[in-house]
This record gives C-alpha cells, sequence and structure tokens, in this order.
C-alpha cells in the first residue's frame, strides 16, 4: 500500500506484546481488598508479565513469570491494595532462544473480599401515640399518618437526618419492626412502638 509500508509473513515473533482486559468490579463498585491472583499457560516459551491498573490509575508491574518446567504460578500477593475497579494488562515476551515460539496465556484469576463498611447503626424505638407527655408538655398526632410515613421510610430508600446529641447523620431506612398496641380514640388506627433500624450513609 503506497505511503504505508510493505508486509510480509515471517515466522519470527515479535519481541513482545500485551493483551489488556476489560475492567472489572466483582459486578459492586463498592471498595475490595486485593488478596492475591494467579495465572495459568501452556508450557512456558518465553516469558509473561502481569500488570495492574487500579481505579483507572497507571499500570503497575504485579510479578514477572518465566517459570520454564510450570504450568502456573504461586499466588501472587496483591498486599492488601483498596480499589472498586481493576484494569488487567498481560505482556507476552517470547523465548530468547527461540525467536519463532513464545507464551500461550490460558487463564488468571483474581481473589478480593469486600471491604467492612464503618457505617453506624441505630435501633430507635419511637412512641407512635395519640397522646405523649414530653418534659411535661402534651403532645398529639396521627397515629395512622406517622405510621405511613416511618415506612414509607424504609420501602422508599429515603435519605434523612438524624439528629442526636447535637450530632447530624445521614442516615437510611433498613428495616422496622411495628408493635400496635391499642386502637386510637376514633378506632380508625392503632397506637403502638415503632421500631426503626437505619444505617448511615457514608
Amino acid at each position: 500500500m503506497d505511503g504505508v509500508g510493505v508486509y510480509i509473513e515471517d515466522p519470527a515473533l515479535m519481541d513482545a506484546g500485551w493483551l489488556q482486559q476489560g475492567t472489572m468490579s466483582f459486578s459492586v463498585e463498592d471498595l475490595k481488598t486485593g488478596l492475591y491472583m494467579q495465572a495459568k499457560w501452556l508450557p512456558l516459551n518465553g516469558e509473561i508479565d502481569l500488570d495492574i491498573a487500579y481505579d483507572s490509575t497507571g499500570y503497575v508491574r504485579i510479578t514477572e513469570l518465566h517459570q520454564q518446567n510450570s504450568i502456573r504460578s504461586e499466588n501472587v500477593s496483591l498486599d492488601g491494595t483498596q480499589f472498586s475497579r481493576m484494569d488487567a494488562r498481560y505482556v507476552l515476551r517470547r523465548s530468547e532462544a527461540t525467536t519463532t515460539v513464545g507464551p500461550t496465556f490460558t487463564r488468571w484469576e483474581v481473589r478480593a473480599i469486600p471491604v467492612r463498611g464503618r457505617a453506624s447503626r441505630w435501633t430507635l424505638p419511637i412512641m407512635n401515640y395519640e397522646e405523649i407527655e414530653i418534659d411535661g408538655v402534651k403532645y398529639t398526632r396521627d397515629c395512622l399518618a406517622v405510621l405511613d410515613t416511618l415506612i414509607a421510610l424504609v420501602e422508599g430508600g429515603t435519605l434523612f437526618t438524624l439528629q442526636e446529641s447535637g450530632r447530624a447523620y445521614q442516615v437510611h431506612g433498613k428495616d422496622f419492626l411495628w408493635t400496635p398496641e391499642k386502637l386510637t380514640a376514633n378506632g380508625r388506627a392503632w397506637q403502638g412502638l415503632f421500631t426503626l433500624v437505619c444505617e448511615e450513609v457514608q
């Protein structure tokens, strides 16, 4: 082709080439802690280098594999690195002794575990009664409306602000337990104890 060059078939392989794998997230965006990785290949001719990029950072060389008499690596530690997403690249280097043969990479695996969250969790007993007295002041409320609002917080996954001891937290409802005790004066709703479980959003 004019202006491009001349191409020929040659049994000699390039010195090296690389393959890049699609991004891995283990189907969740939460942080993971990398434990180790392992690779496998056909009887090795040449060398295989494994590179990893965490969360769109630059690639880092994890290991260089050139065990001639094996078909798999040992577990290569990932040193507990935390990441959300991971990209892998495999660099294949031909045999130095015979330029017509190179490595055949078959598969690899990586092991990671979820990072334990540090979010605070509250179990809040809420007295849902028609009339309640706090510090000598009597308050009245619509028990049915309060019940509907509290249930909606959990079922709708609504974020709301929890204030406790002068501090404010962004939380969402995780679960609840409704314990009705007696009917309201008009007999149209129940009064009782509503236990709300909520967790901080970080």
